[in-house]
């Protein structure tokens, strides 16, 4: 009976082993083979200089599928899910800061196949996946002591280890996150006091922008008795919720001598993205260039910007937009 409930146990053991490397074996794969994507999901998630953001999207996936089969041929089991641990620790510490910012990505954990946004339910899986690899190690350390004195002991120690590396790891990646945040605040507020914001009155000029299907455009005024700009962000939660505001506004505007068009400050592959994630109804173009940001005088989004056929800066409304703010644009604007 024993024997029966020991060969069951390590069918069961095998079976989640396998399982568990091919997750990542997997994840790491298709990671490799849209690597831009990965990149730029990378990016998305503003924890790290946009240079390092490519080079980490490579040695991500290729530590996955090398963890994967290591574990896969059962070659130093212990040491590969003690990294697998701090693996997903790692990338749990990530989303859980990300979840809770409200910032509207994808984890990006298996390229394509996972382009929902960062939920809780990211956070389960992560946390399904992290008690296999504990059970795992309790697995290996059962299996090699008879002894169930010294089991019990040397299972309770390695339990304490693990969640202490859980802990650490877990606190250093929030730390981490917190002072490159703390960087990114500083420099924006720099950028700020060093730099003037948009003034109603303010000339802007001819813009050379890149369209969603990848192609220059230069954008004039004096073609249209009136433009009116929608400045936004991918990852800018208030800017979602401009979306469906400024579809209103452009959807009253249209066939009218007006030129309406949102502006990403974003790389043109993020801003792809995201049109196809949302109904955007507006043309979209992407200002992915320093000197077009500082020409704009764009800092912070969401911003609403309504330019006269002279190139002048004749309103400007910032933030989140509400049916009072509607319908001052509109009125301004029809």
């Amino acid at each position: 009976m024993n024997l029966n409930k020991r060969i069951s146990s390590d069918a069961l053991i095998t079976l989640i082993r396998i399982v568990f490397s091919a997750i990542f074996v997997f994840s790491g794969v298709v990671k490799l083979f849209n690597i831009n994507d990965f990149s730029n999901t990378i990016i998305s998630f503003s924890i790290m200089y946009t240079q390092l953001a490519y080079y980490i999207a490579i040695i991500i996936p290729v530590t996955e599928i090398i963890l994967g089969l290591l574990l896969f041929l059962k070659i130093r089991q212990l040491f590969t899910l003690y990294s697998f641990i701090i693996l997903i620790t790692f990338f749990t510490a990530i989303v859980i800061s990300k979840y809770i910012e409200g910032s509207e990505i994808s984890c990006g954990c298996f390229g394509d196949f996972s382009s929902d946004k960062i939920s809780e339910w990211t956070i389960i899986r992560n946390l399904v996946l992290l008690f296999y690899a504990i059970s795992l190690i309790i697995f290996i350390n059962d299996y090699k002591i008879q002894n169930n004195t010294i089991k019990s002991s040397i299972i309770l120690h390695e339990l304490k280890r693990i969640f202490i590396l859980i802990f650490l790891v877990f606190i250093s990646i929030q730390n981490l996150i917190f002072a490159f945040q703390n960087v990114e605040l500083k420099r924006r507020v720099m950028m700020l006091s060093n730099n003037e914001t948009l003034q109603i009155g303010d000339s802007v000029q001819t813009l050379d922008l890149i369209t969603s299907s990848n192609k220059y455009s230069k954008i004039t005024y004096n073609n249209y008795t009136k433009t009116l700009f929608f400045f936004f962000r991918t990852t800018c939660p208030p800017c979602k919720n401009n979306i469906e505001k400024w579809n209103s506004i452009y959807l009253k505007a249209k066939g009218k001598k007006i030129q309406i068009a949102g502006i990403t400050i974003d790389s043109i592959d993020a801003t792809k993205k995201y049109i196809n994630e949302h109904k955007i109804l507006y043309p979209v173009y992407t200002a992915d260039r320093s000197d077009i940001k500082m020409n704009l005088k764009i800092f912070l989004t969401p911003l609403t910007v309504l330019i006269n056929n002279k190139n002048k800066v004749k309103s400007i409304w910032k933030g989140e937009l509400n049916n009072t703010i509607i319908k001052q644009i509109e009125g301004e604007l029809l």
